[in-house]
């Protein structure tokens, strides 16, 4: 494909409908590989209107290689795909499924920290587990936030904090932890 055509098929994504969103949905499918980067590309371009057809085709999809297209395109949309997936996260019981959402979350080039704390509230262990696993993965920019979350009333945020803390291996908060235990 031309980069003419891409650069039209992008144009497209911005202006088009949910119909046309829905044409580069299911061309993250497609065996062309060039076919589902230039459809990454122009969902990315779509933005929020694309956000929920992203979400459905990670739930819907069975093929790894094209869920992992799905939530890089979610990551690169950012900021405005974070409380859908959290929300597909909390609703999805599926790890096959949930495991790409956190991706795409994990993922984003401004990582929604205080967002992602926010799951250690929840009573389902699992999203807890998700929440360390993508702060993790974050790592650095969410050290500050997790130190602040130390202060608050919840004992299970407190206790969730304090074991990522742990995990990243923010050394001055492992030393204190590790002088605690002695």
């Amino acid at each position: 494909m031309r980069e003419r055509e891409k650069a039209s098929l992008i144009r497209d994504a911005k202006k088009g409908g949910e119909q046309q969103l829905q044409g580069y949905v299911t061309g993250l499918s497609s065996p062309d590989k060039e076919v589902r980067h230039t459809s990454e590309q122009a969902l990315v371009h779509a933005g929020t209107a694309a956000v929920d057809p992203l979400i459905r085709f990670i739930r819907e999809e069975r093929e790894p290689d094209f869920r992992w297209y799905a939530a890089r395109a979610l990551a690169r949309i950012g900021q405005p795909a974070v409380h859908f997936l959290i929300e597909a996260l909390k609703a999805e019981q599926r790890e096959d499924v949930r495991k790409y959402y956190a991706a795409a979350i994990a993922e984003m080039r401004e990582p929604p920290v205080h967002n992602v704390i926010e799951l250690f509230r929840e009573k389902d262990p699992a999203l807890r587990g998700y929440g360390t696993l993508i702060l993790c993965r974050i790592g650095e920019a969410a050290i500050g936030p997790l130190k602040e979350s130390l202060g608050k009333d919840n004992t299970m945020l407190k206790k969730c904090a304090e074991y990522t803390l742990l995990r990243i291996g923010a050394d001055s908060y492992a030393r204190d932890a590790s002088e605690r235990i002695e």
